[in-house]
Order: structure tokens, then sequence, then C-alpha cells
């Protein structure tokens, strides 16, 4: 996992070297961006997407929270615009173009850094703030396709609410990978396992609803970081290939007939809860009108053009809604900005699939 400053409380301002930064340090939920008018006082990225008007000024969430945009402006002025000599809009577009850039970078760093080639994916843009940013970045990743989930907002607590229950665990070894080490590995996970069930059984789950994946944890001997390798066989020729393997992958080399060591055994035991419903098979039609227009200041080519955007209430649109951005389309956990050209079809869980116009790849207007 790699992590990086550019949620909606991300704090933005201008360093003691004249540069722009974006994180890392947070203004978190309380007191939050300035525009939250909770206390906080320091510029953001959410104060940056509420000045350009990609986000509404006004009530949010049930009207548990309103978003100020005056408030928002102040910031933005007082952190990063007198300091740069730019205007408001044009220091709110600044910290967007960086957010996604460094977004970017760091889609990169977890795919090219390995030998993959981002474009042969999908982005997913979850929490409340990446479905704003989602788009843009997928296309100056050559990216053909994006994906914002309906709850996207509360994305990890669903995915808690409805995960598996996991217990990993764990015995060291610190023995060399030879024949007469595989009584060993086998006694190892047999009190694993053992363990691991009475877990699973203290939680609820019968054991039908039990699965267990084994892993070794093998190094070449003297070395300092092992490889964790997960089999169903401990037969001992067979995990000594496979390591080499994985080793010539990872790093470029491997050491056939060295001494390897068996430095850990793990199990990981999980407990399966029923999966969550999907809606049936829906018949594509055009999304409903919408129930606004506005027109925001879209980052992108770094101008931070003004253009006309319809906003769609996410609340009316339904499995087989589809229809052409430019839009901004207003969930109850977040906000999509889709850019023109790209296109929008809500899939049979009632998620957003945008497919993305390469042909206006780095251009934020028409």
């Amino acid at each position: 996992m790699h992590t990086i400053a550019t949620g909606g409380g991300t704090i933005c301002g201008v360093d003691s070297g004249g540069l722009l930064y974006a994180g890392p340090e947070g203004a978190g939920a309380r007191p939050g961006p300035a525009c939250y008018g909770l206390g906080g006082v320091r510029a953001t990225t959410t104060d940056a997407q509420l000045a350009l008007g990609r986000l509404r000024a006004g009530s949010y969430a049930n009207g548990t929270l309103t978003l100020d945009r005056g408030l928002a402006e102040a910031a933005i002025s007082r952190d990063v615009a007198d300091p740069l000599g730019l205007s408001d809009k044009e220091s709110a577009n600044a910290i967007i173009r960086l957010v996604e850039q460094n977004i970017r970078h760091s889609v990169e760093k977890v795919s090219l850094e390995r030998g993959l080639d981002p474009a042969r994916f999908i982005l997913v843009g979850a929490g409340g703030a990446g479905a704003l940013h989602v788009a843009e970045v997928a296309r100056r990743l050559g990216m053909k396709e994006a994906f914002v989930p309906r709850l996207a907002g509360v994305f990890c607590a669903l995915g808690m609410c409805n995960a598996d229950v996991r217990h990993d665990l764990l015995q060291s070894m610190g023995t060399l990978l030879k024949t007469e080490a595989n009584a060993k590995m086998r006694a190892g996970f047999e009190d694993l396992e053992r363990e691991a069930t009475s877990m699973l059984i203290a939680d609820g789950f019968d054991p039908d609803l039990m699965r267990f994946e084994k892993k070794v944890d093998l190094r070449y001997a003297g070395q300092q970081w092992p490889i964790t390798l997960s089999t169903n066989s401990l037969d001992v020729d067979y995990l000594r290939q496979r390591f080499d393997e994985q080793h010539e992958k990872l790093y470029g080399s491997s050491q056939p007939g060295a001494n390897i060591e068996i430095v850990n055994l793990r199990i990981s035991a999980t407990g399966l809860l029923p999966s969550l419903r999907i809606s049936d098979q829906a018949t594509p039609q055009r999304a409903l009108a919408p129930i606004a227009n506005r027109r925001p200041a879209v980052a992108g080519d770094g101008s931070g053009h003004v253009i006309d955007m319809p906003v769609l209430d996410g609340r009316e649109l339904r499995a087989g809604h589809f229809f052409h951005g430019p839009a901004i389309i207003e969930e109850v956990t977040t906000t999509i900005l889709i850019g023109p050209g790209d296109e929008v079809l809500v899939d049979n869980h009632g998620n957003y699939r945008i497919f993305i116009d390469n042909t206006r790849a780095g251009v934020s207007h028409v």
C-alpha cells in the first residue's frame, strides 16, 4: 500500500521557498477544511474544489454539514493567492493540478515501477474526494475507464461491514528448507490451523464457512528480507522452485542450489459472510434531466477554463442510466466530476463506470 496526502482535508499552502505544497498535514474531520466553519482556518483541497465551483456551496449530509464558499476563498487568498501573487481561482486551480499530479505519480509508483502498464487497468475513485479527481487522473494515465462506487464516501466502512472475517497467525521456524523440515512444517501448520479454527468458532462461524490459506516466508540464507509464498504443497523441491522463480521475478536474479531458510509459517483463516445482494439486469436508458447547471472552473490543462456543466442528482440515477460529460453528479456521500466527452454508465450494482475520452488527454475544456 502506498499512501499520499490528497484527501479533502489535505492542507495546502506555500513553503518558505515559495513553492506550493499539498499535505502531508491534514485538517481532519474536525475542525476540518476552512469552508466547514467548524474552526479550521487553513486552506485545503476541499476549499479549492468549492472555490472553483466544482463543489456546491450549502447544506450536505442531510443538513449536518454546510460548505461556506466565502470561508474557502478567504483561506485560499491568505494561504496561497497572496504569497504567490495569483488570483483565488488561479490558486485553487493550481492546488487541484498539484493534487492530481501527486495522485498520478502515486499510481505510477505502484504500477510502472512494478512493470505494469496502468493503461491496462481501471482506476477506482473512492472516498469523499476521490471522485472529483478520478476521471482526470485516469485520462492522464492513458486509462480507458474509471470506476466510482455508489457509496464512495463510506467505501471503507462498507467494506469493513461486509468483508469476510480474517485472522492471520504466524509461527517462527528458522530452519533450512530441506527434506527433514517437511514434518516440522506440517506440524506447525496443524498447530496454526487448530488455533485459527478456535478463533473462528468463537466468532460464530461453522466449519463449512471457514477457509484456510497456508503461506511460508522464505529467503536465501544470509538475506535480510523474506518472500512470502502461498502454497498448498509442503514439498521441499516444489517450494524451492517456486521461491527461485519468485526471486528472479522480483529481483532479476536467483541462486539455484543455494541454502534457503524457512523464516515463518503463516496461515490466513477466513470466516465467510453472506455476499452483498446485487440488482437485476438493467435496461440501458438515458439519464433524467439535470437538476441544475453550474459553471465550474475545471482544472486539467492549467487554464482553469469555466464551462457549463449539468448537475445530476445521484439519488435519481438507476442501473442502466447512461449519459455523456461534461457533468457533475451529486451523490449522498461524494461528488463526481465528469469531463467533456467522457461517457458514464450506471452498472447493475448502481455504481458508476466512466469511459474516458483520451482524445483530449491533458485538456479540460471544449
